[in-house]
C-alpha cells in the first residue's frame, strides 16, 4: 500500500487550534482579535453574538450582504416565498393550442414593476368613409364641446403617457390633420414625428407599415399602436399595458381588456416588427394576433376608452358633446 504522504489533500490532519485558522473560520467577524473587539465587529455585522456563539443562526437567517430579508422569506423554501403586497394587476394569458383556437384564457396575477423602452404610433391617414359617405367630412378634424379636433385629443393622450417617441402617420387630407396638430408637435418637440404614408389608399396596413418603419429605425422594444379616432384613451392604461407586457417575457402583445371586450391600442414586442412590415390590406393586425394568441396578454382594465372610437355620423355627434 502506497504511504500516506504529507502534502496528500486526502490525509489532511483536522484543525487542532494554534495561531492558524481553518479557512471558514478565518473569514467570521472578529476573527483573531480580542473579546471585545470581536463583539463590536460582531454587531456591526449584525451578529447576534461572536462567531462561535449562536451566530451561526444569525448568519443563516440574519441580514445577507448588507441587507435585511423581508419576514415573508425568511426560513420558506424558494417555491413558496410569497412576494411583498404592491401594485398588482390581473391579467389574462393564452393558454396553449385553446387560446390559440379561441378558448378560454387564464387569469394571472402579476406585480408591475417592470420597465420597457415604447414607442407609439397614431394612426391617422384614412378617409373615414364611414363617418361620411361622400368623404367630405373627416372625422379627425371634428371638435368636442371644448372646440378642440379630435386628432388632436388622441395625440395628446398618448404624449401624456409614458411613450418615448411618438409618430402619427397621415395620408387623406395630411395638411389640414397635421395643422391640426401644430401646437402637439411645439409641445412635444421630437418626441412627437410626424409622417406621410404615400399609398394610405390601400388600407389601414400601408399605414401601419410606414409607421413601423419609422419606429423601426430607434432603440424602441415594444410599440403601442393607437388608432387617431379613440380620443378618450387614459394615458395611465397606455402607462400599465407597457408595465405589463414588462412583467411578462414570454409574451409578445398586448391588448386591453373592458368588461369582457378586447379593446386598442395594441402592444408589439419589437420582434413582431418584421410581421408587422408584412401585412397588407384593411384589417389592421387581426391575423397577427390569431397567430400568436397563445402568447398573447389581455389585460383588464377599468378604462372605457379601450373601447369607445368616434367613425360614424353619430357618434361624431356624441363626439361634440364632449369635454
Amino acid at each position: 500500500m502506497a504511504g500516506r504522504g504529507a502534502g496528500d489533500a486526502r490525509y489532511r490532519q483536522p484543525y487542532r487550534g494554534g495561531d492558524a485558522q481553518p479557512r471558514g473560520a478565518a473569514r467570521r467577524p472578529g476573527a483573531g482579535c480580542g473579546a471585545g473587539e470581536r463583539g463590536l465587529l460582531c454587531r456591526r455585522a449584525g451578529l447576534a453574538k461572536d462567531a462561535g456563539g449562536a451566530s451561526g443562526t444569525a448568519a443563516r437567517d440574519g441580514p445577507r450582504g448588507g441587507c435585511d430579508r423581508s419576514p415573508a422569506w425568511t426560513g420558506r423554501p424558494r417555491h413558496r416565498r410569497r412576494r411583498p403586497a404592491g401594485d398588482r394587476a390581473v391579467y389574462r394569458v393564452g393558454a396553449g393550442r385553446g387560446a390559440a383556437r379561441g378558448g378560454s384564457r387564464h387569469a394571472v396575477a402579476g406585480t408591475l414593476t417592470g420597465d420597457l423602452p415604447t414607442a407609439a404610433i397614431v394612426l391617422a391617414a384614412g378617409h373615414g368613409r364611414r363617418a361620411s359617405n361622400d368623404g367630405g367630412v373627416n372625422k379627425l378634424l371634428a371638435r368636442n364641446r371644448d372646440g378642440r379636433r379630435m386628432i388632436d385629443c388622441s395625440v395628446r393622450a398618448v404624449l401624456d403617457s409614458r411613450a418615448d417617441t411618438v409618430v402619427v402617420v397621415l395620408g387623406h387630407q395630411a395638411a389640414a390633420v397635421g395643422s391640426a396638430l401644430d401646437e402637439a408637435r411645439l409641445q412635444a418637440g421630437d418626441r412627437l414625428r410626424i409622417v406621410l404614408c404615400e399609398d394610405h389608399a390601400e388600407g389601414m396596413a400601408a399605414s401601419l407599415r410606414t409607421g413601423i418603419a419609422t419606429i423601426r429605425e430607434t432603440s424602441a422594444a415594444a410599440v403601442a399602436v393607437c388608432l387617431g379616432d379613440m380620443p378618450l384613451l387614459r394615458p395611465q392604461t397606455l402607462d400599465r399595458m407597457i408595465t405589463a407586457l414588462a412583467d411578462a417575457p414570454a409574451a409578445v402583445a398586448l391588448a386591453p381588456r373592458h368588461e369582457g371586450r378586447r379593446g386598442n391600442p395594441v402592444l408589439w414586442r419589437r420582434v413582431l416588427f418584421a410581421s408587422l412590415l408584412g401585412l397588407t390590406g384593411d384589417q389592421g393586425a387581426r391575423s397577427l394576433l390569431r397567430k400568436h394568441a397563445a402568447r398573447l396578454i389581455e389585460l383588464d382594465v377599468d378604462d372605457a376608452g379601450v373601447l369607445e372610437d368616434f367613425d360614424t355620423a353619430g357618434r361624431l355627434e356624441l363626439f361634440a358633446s364632449l369635454v
